[in-house]
């Protein structure tokens, strides 16, 4: 069995700096006649990707060590041809086997560092059934990534405690983000980093 926990081991001020790393880019504007809808949608998708990347390059000096997401380009750099892997993102090493048949070669992932999900609408419900799917994950990091809203951010810790205590992590957190509607004006302060100790959502401050 490959043990990666101590050897991709991020301090929650790391975790923090990449997060704060993701707002000093600039945030796409909306296109001509493009529905409120859809462009919250994109915006979403582009701030999962940075994700992805921003931790990716954290684990930089390490070779092959790849993030997997949705909007991944298959024939990027570095090389597996895998998007998104069964989670949001999936920050994981890969390598190589050649075919006995064959002889073509063939990427594979080996177990995870990260593993990701979000849900930036307020619905508990599927606030739960991502989070549920951190239970089912092998990886030693873990992080759910949630919507921030002044009267149901603290109801959504309360809640996914009953999940958090049976997931399996050295580490798990809970990233809160405002919606994307208000990243117009978004300031660094107003998104929330908890980490899971002791039974209980502990703030993460720099």
């Amino acid at each position: 069995m490959i043990n990666v926990s101590s050897e991709y081991h991020l301090e929650p001020k790391d975790i923090h700096d990449i997060v704060d790393s993701i707002w000093e880019q600039d945030i796409p504007a909306a296109r001509d006649s493009e529905e409120l809808q859809w462009y919250h949608n994109r915006l979403s998708k582009w701030w999962v990707t940075n994700l992805a990347l921003a931790f990716q390059a954290k684990y930089g000096g390490e070779k092959r060590v790849c993030a997997f997401y949705r909007d991944r380009k298959r024939k990027s750099k570095p090389v597996p041809n895998v998007a998104e892997f069964l989670f949001d993102i999936t920050i994981a090493k890969y390598r190589t086997f050649t075919s006995s048949s064959n002889r073509v070669d063939f990427d594979y992932i080996l177990p995870p560092i990260w593993q990701i999900e979000s849900e930036f609408k307020g619905d508990m419900r599927e606030i739960s059934k991502d989070f549920q799917k951190l239970l089912a994950g092998n990886a030693p990091y873990k992080m759910m990534v949630g919507p921030l809203r002044t009267n149901q951010s603290q109801a959504y810790r309360e809640d996914m405690k009953h999940l958090a205590r049976y997931v399996t992590a050295e580490a798990l957190y809970f990233l809160f983000l405002p919606h994307p509607d208000s990243w117009a004006t978004q300031q660094p302060e107003d998104w929330l980093l908890f980490l899971w100790e002791d039974n209980e959502w502990q703030k993460v401050t720099p």
